[in-house]
């Protein structure tokens, strides 16, 4: 028997040859469809398998990553991660063997990795547009569900019935369908196709209404976590903010300034708002989006406010040191003084890195010349004994002294002490 594979055909070329394609893609939505997973997980021989979808978002080689819904593969704590296929839209009939990269329980996904898929596959993947936060969904928009196998590779339309979900602006509700199980982890296009949002699941009182995890805050968490998306772009223009840092970093010397944050360039006066309140609050599933994309397209002050949020760990960013010192890092090779300051202190007391005085004092001596008030103790502490520069007991006064001038009661001391007091 003569095969579709054999003469060279995959199912997808199939069907729009013979210009059947499944119910529902229109609105210029066919570009889409290659992209599309069905995903399958085993939960045990006495357990059914669980459906769901999912669609690719990097490809390198014969080696895709899909991202899909977590909880298609967890019962409470219990993983079931051993028994993962997925079933290409380009593929219909050959299923693929996948393992889970990585998942989040905070936004409910998942990364799975799949190889040696047919060039023919690879070939043919479409690259989705991510619809930036700053151009926020409104009640009423719609959005274009990509349905899987089970679901007959259709793609229904919702309407966006809340811009959050509970009490997490960084997801929404939608409701037009009686949405299956089968749908978790789908991609939700809008009606300028770009991928807004990735489905999750319903409502436990009414299946009529879905939420799903906002697309542009999940891809910098994925990010920080390296997982690769050449299949997302995520190009667009972001907004300025200028939110505060906060009471600072307690290091034994003075209080970082409230404000480390300031704007470089235009931006929404109301998103900015937003942004500052939501960081104030702790609430920075909110903020983080905004940051990150500001961060992405080179902003230093941004840089310094992600790491901010790792180092401080708030509602839908959980604490990670690795992350805030990597941020933190980068804006400062980016320029930005305050997180010179931070970076220093972090390699001055060790935290988070190994303690190299020669280093703090490389990024605290930039920070002390900019002006930051804790960088000048920082470094006058440093020449004092010599870490990571040579012992100068005046360049120690001097800077001491310009700490001291700023209220630093730590600086006072090391004066005293050198028989220096006011």
């Amino acid at each position: 028997m003569i095969t579709l594979r054999r003469i060279g055909l995959t199912a997808a070329t199939f069907y729009l040859a013979m210009g059947r394609i499944p119910n529902g893609w229109s609105q210029g939505l066919e570009r889409f469809i290659n992209g599309v997973v069905e995903v399958e997980a085993g939960k045990g021989a006495d357990k059914a398998t669980e459906n769901g979808t999912g669609f690719v978002v990097s490809a390198d080689g014969g080696t895709l990553l899909v991202l899909t819904a977590r909880h298609l593969f967890y019962e409470g704590r219990q993983g079931f991660t051993n028994d993962i296929s997925v079933t290409f839209y380009l593929d219909k009939l050959n299923p693929h063997k996948a393992e889970l990269v990585t998942d989040s329980a905070n936004l409910d996904l998942a990364v799975l990795r799949v190889s040696r898929v047919p060039a023919s596959v690879c070939q043919q993947l479409p690259t989705f547009s991510v619809r930036p936060d700053s151009t926020p969904l409104s009640i009423g928009d719609a959005l274009y569900v990509l349905g899987g196998r089970s679901q007959s590779w259709q793609v229904p339309t919702v309407s966006v019935s809340g811009l959050k979900d509970e009490d997490r602006p960084d997801r929404i509700r939608f409701t037009g369908i009686r949405i299956r199980g089968g749908f978790s982890g789908s991609a939700l296009i809008d009606s300028n196709g770009r991928l807004a949002a990735v489905h999750l699941g319903v409502v436990e009182s009414d299946e009529n209404f879905g939420f799903a995890q906002r697309m542009a805050y999940a891809y910098g968490i994925l990010k920080d976590r390296g997982v690769t998306m050449n299949k997302l772009d995520i190009s667009a223009t972001a907004v300025t903010v200028e939110p505060p840092v906060g009471p600072g970093r307690e290091r034994g010397l003075a209080a970082i300034p409230n404000r480390l944050l300031t704007p470089n360039q235009e931006g929404s006066i109301q998103e900015r708002q937003r942004a500052e309140a939501a960081f104030r609050r702790g609430q920075y599933y909110a903020a983080m989006p905004i940051y990150r994309q500001l961060a992405d397209a080179g902003d230093s002050s941004a840089m310094a406010a992600v790491g901010t949020m790792y180092e401080k760990g708030g509602e839908g960013v959980p604490k990670d040191i690795r992350q805030a010192v990597q941020w933190h890092l980068k804006a400062a090779e980016a320029g930005n003084s305050a997180a010179m300051q931070t970076i220093g202190l972090d390699y001055m007391s060790g935290d988070g890195m190994p303690q190299d005085y020669a280093k703090a004092a490389y990024w605290l001596q930039q920070a002390a010349d900019a002006g930051q008030p804790m960088a000048m103790g920082a470094i006058g502490v440093l020449y004092r004994y010599g870490r990571g520069v040579p012992k100068d007991l005046k360049q120690a006064a001097f800077w001491l002294r310009k700490a001291a001038a700023t209220g630093d009661e730590t600086a006072k001391q090391q004066l005293q002490q050198m028989g220096l007091g006011q």
